[in-house]
Order: structure tokens, then sequence, then C-alpha cells
């Protein structure tokens, strides 16, 4: 896609289809869009919060003027893209590599990262490592074992996953998907995709961004990751009622990733939350472990814990995620009046979750 330099900013801004940017102040329309002008051009999904055929065709049609933004890569970042490119142009690939997820929010965010995960549109991730691998041979570079970690949807791997070190850099490789939740599980099947597919199926709109390493830029193929990143807030890229009954998991994601970036909850998220539906999933697809996993990640890691058991309760589903050790470690008589309801709620989870890091973290601010 072409792009202008702003005049005001001397921003280079850049041609993008996008679903609803009505809160980013970046967005020029057309020049006499009316509607556009107006923020009235919206996207449309099915009434079950599927993407239709027509909105994938919206989102080639609606083009808007958006400020896409440049991210800073680090010495050893460029020095392993700039190599990737250099074995795309001398093997004659026709692959599209593209860094997803984690990565390129944190980017966006200004923040470091050192979790890439390269998507690849031709082949698979074991494929797309040999090809890195012959080219680390012919370039001198030191070589290390490809691992192979095959799809096992019960540990979230949904699709084989290549890992490998390029460059110093731990990376995993695999095919773009997309993916069909069945009534009674939250494991997909899983097919690959295109990227489009590929991003709105993930959880959270600014957690869709792609990187394209082949281009220099950062796409965001939702239509509003990049707003919704801008904005400070969580949307699911499609209707979150069904994005929580695929995967009832990612309610505890919204709620780490909301105390971790201090990130406001999208309204429509907050009221699928608290379905009765929602809650009755939540008890009968995901195990304790995956509970645990999650829980541990908003004790142990950064951000607000206290802001992440506030959304457990205000959701009601503290008594769906917390397990009730045989015996508690702390008594609520010990407990100021205070901190009693959050501090015996929090007892009851220790069973499964690291004891001292929550007395840390929680019990003892």
């Amino acid at each position: 896609m072409g792009g202008v330099c702003c005049p005001k900013s001397g921003v280079i801004i850049k041609k993008r289809a996008v679903e609803d940017y009505n809160s980013m102040d970046a967005i020029i329309a057309k020049p006499g869009d009316k509607r556009a002008r107006e923020g009235k051009l919206s996207g449309d999904d099915t009434g079950d919060g599927r993407a239709s055929n027509g909105q994938h065709q919206e989102f080639q049609k609606r083009k808007y003027e958006t400020i896409v933004p440049v991210i800073k890569l680090t010495v050893d970042e460029q020095k392993m893209f700039d190599f990737l490119k250099e074995m795309h142009r001398e093997k004659g690939l026709n692959t599209t590599m593209r860094v997803a997820g984690g990565w390129v929010r944190d980017k966006c965010l200004g923040k470091d990262s050192d979790d890439i995960d390269i998507s690849v549109d031709d082949m698979t991730g074991e494929d797309f490592a040999k090809n890195v691998v012959d080219q680390l041979k012919k370039k001198g570079y030191p070589i290390k074992s490809i691992g192979v970690i095959q799809a096992n949807p019960d540990k979230s791997k949904h699709l084989q996953t290549a890992t490998m070190t390029i460059l110093g850099h731990s990376v995993d490789i695999n095919n773009l998907r997309t993916e069909v939740y069945h009534d009674d599980s939250r494991v997909p099947e899983t097919k690959v995709g295109t990227a489009e597919e590929d991003a709105l199926r993930r959880d959270f709109t600014v957690n869709s961004l792609f990187y394209n390493i082949n281009k220099d830029k950062v796409e965001d193929l939702t239509g509003r990751g990049l707003s919704d990143l801008k904005e400070k807030i969580l949307v699911t890229p499609l209707n979150p009622e069904k994005t929580f009954r695929d995967d009832p998991l990612r309610v505890l994601r919204a709620i780490r990733f909301s105390a971790r970036f201090q990130f406001r909850l999208d309204d429509k998220i907050v009221a699928a939350a608290k379905l009765e539906n929602i809650r009755s999933d939540l008890k009968t697809k995901v195990s304790r472990e995956r509970f645990a996993q999650e829980l541990n990640k908003v004790v142990g890691g950064v951000g607000s814990p206290t802001d992440a058991f506030q959304h457990l309760v205000d959701f009601n589903l503290q008594d769906v995620v917390f397990a009730e050790p045989s015996t508690p470690f702390l008594k609520a008589e010990s407990v100021p009046d205070q901190k009693r309801s959050s501090s015996v709620s929090i007892s009851r989870y220790c069973c499964i979750c690291d004891l001292s890091v929550i007395k840390e973290r929680f019990l003892l601010q």
C-alpha cells in the first residue's frame, strides 16, 4: 500500500482497511467520504459472532488514512530480520514472514520483548526452520538443532510448532491458522488459514497485530488493534460472548491483561463475563491446572493483582476459579476486616498456585 507524508506532523501515513476507528484521533477520512468523516462506517458480523463473508470483503473495501507506528528494533532484532530477508531473497521464497502477537503489542507500547513468534503462510514452521538452518550454515553462523513441538491442544498448542535459535534469539515458528470450536470443548479444530483469519481468531485486538518482516511494517488486520492500544482498552475481534464460549479461559486472560497493562475492559467484555453460561463453561471446559497457570501469571507478574482479583469478584467468578484446600494457610479471624474477604478467598486458591508469591504480592500489601 502507498503512503504519504503528513505535512503537519511529518509522519508517514499509510492506508489501512479498518473496522471502526471512531476513538482514534489519528484517523483522517478520505476526502469526500461523508460517512467516513462522521465515523459511521463499522464492521459487521453474523449473529453468532463469527465474521461474515461480507465482513472480510469490507475490510478490503473501506479505506482510511491512519498513522501506522514505526517499531523501534534493537540492533540484534534488526540483524535477525535482515538475515531472514536475505535468506528470503537468496532462496527465492514467496513466504510472507510475520511476527505475531505479544511481541508486536509490546513493541508498539515502547516495551522490550524477547517473545518472538513467527508465522508463515505457505509452509510448515518446521520446513521454514530448515530453510533458516541452511542459510545459517551458508553464512557460517552457529547452528543449534530444530525442536518440533507437536500439536497438543490440551497445552494450548493447536498446530505443530518449530523452535530454534536464530542469531541468539529463541524463536517459535508456525503456520497462520483459523479455528473452529465445538460446544463441548475449548479445544478447537485447527487448520492453516490466512493472515486475516489468524488475526480474527485471537483473543483481543491488541494481541492480533502483526509485524510484517518482508515489508518492515505493522499490520492491523482486525482494523482496530492500534486504536484500542492507543485508547488502552481490551476488545475482542469478534463478539465477546461467542469468543468466551469458544474458550472460557479468555475471561481470565482479559482479567490478567487488564491488570498487567492497566487497560480498561470493553463494556461488552464485562457484560459477557457476567453471563451465567460463561460461568458454567468455565466450570466444565477449563481445568484447574489452566486456572492456576493464568492466576500465577497474575500474582507473579507485573501489574496489579488486586485489580485482577477485584474483577473476579465483580464477575462473580471467585468460587468458580478458587479451589478449596483441606487446610487453609490463613484463618479469617487473623485478618483485618477490610482485607478479610479477599484474603480468605486467596487462601482457598493457594492449593493450586505458589503460596509465597501470593503472600508477598497480595495478602501482605
